[in-house]
């Protein structure tokens, strides 16, 4: 299995960046699954910055868009995506909805100074959503 080993077999979800999968597995996001000795069960998720994030569910790589943001700081942008994501899955949310959250916390994050100062409420969240989705 490589890296990761035991404890990344027992992961229902891998989280990170492409550069991050780049320099774990030497490999593009399309074969992180296979590098990474995962499961078709298993979720792989990868965040690329200003350009969107992907999950592949075993079934192909889908894309997701970032929510526009002025961008003030990068810092927190990826550990807010992921936080954003874990707690819509842990609502009960889809995927598709959990990575917009995900999307709607990194864009908060870029937004202000500083790590986690500007990650929303659960209601801003929900607020800035509904606004995005209206406007798609």
């Amino acid at each position: 299995m490589g890296i990761g080993g035991p404890v990344l077999a027992a992961a229902d979800v891998l989280i990170g960046s492409g550069e991050e999968f780049q320099a774990l597995w030497e490999c593009e996001a399309a074969d992180v699954r296979r590098a990474a000795g995962m499961a078709r069960q298993q979720v792989v998720i990868g965040t690329e910055g200003g350009h969107g994030a992907w999950l592949d569910r075993g079934q192909g790589i889908e894309q997701f868009p970032v929510f526009p943001a002025r961008v003030v700081d990068p810092v927190g942008a990826g550990d807010g995506f992921a936080a954003g994501v874990i707690a819509g899955r842990l609502w009960g949310w889809p995927w598709e909805q959990a990575m917009a959250l995900g999307m709607v916390v990194g864009a908060c994050a870029v937004a202000s100074l500083g790590d986690y100062q500007g990650y929303p409420s659960r209601d801003e969240a929900l607020t800035w959503l509904k606004r995005e989705w209206i406007a798609r």
